[in-house]
């Protein structure tokens, strides 16, 4: 009971920072059923989101008071482009799509908030996002699972 107890919380803990392309594939390499694959990545996922949210306010006033901001052009890069071309096309919604895949949940989240002060609001997005890339995940995670075992 208590190995079973250490593969469910390590699927979830990884869920809460990585969540496609990590707590999805463990959760699946472990064994789990399709329902409790997306379970518990959806429950990892979600407690991330949760807890980043929590966390970026407070982090946001530390940084600032420690480093306070200096006028300097900012740079482009390829991730930031593609931030703001979603950010422009799809709004909110958009950057919480490409949380779970693209992104990680602290960076996806932080970067919602940082765009849409609405707390609520971000974290019934990154939210729903991350119960439809639990679902998905597991969907296309269970079959390879069950191929590489073999």
């Amino acid at each position: 009971m208590s190995a079973k107890l250490a593969k469910v919380a390590s699927a979830i803990g990884l869920s809460t920072f990585k969540h496609t392309l990590g707590g999805v594939p463990l959760a699946a390499g472990y064994g789990f059923s399709y329902w409790e694959v997306a379970g518990y990545t959806a429950i990892g996922g979600i407690l991330g989101v949760a807890f980043f949210l929590f966390l970026a306010s407070s982090f946001q006033a530390t940084i600032s008071k420690l480093f306070p901001r200096k006028k300097k052009p900012k740079k482009f890069n390829w991730r930031n482009r593609f931030i703001i071309k979603v950010k422009k096309n799809f709004g909110l919604a958009g950057i919480a799509f490409i949380t779970p895949w693209f992104l990680s949940v602290p960076l996806g989240t932080i970067i919602s908030l940082g765009i849409y002060k609405d707390r609520k609001q971000v974290f019934l997005y990154q939210s729903a996002s991350i119960v439809l890339w639990s679902l998905l995940g597991a969907g296309l995670a269970q079959p390879i699972a069950q191929l590489l075992m073999r």
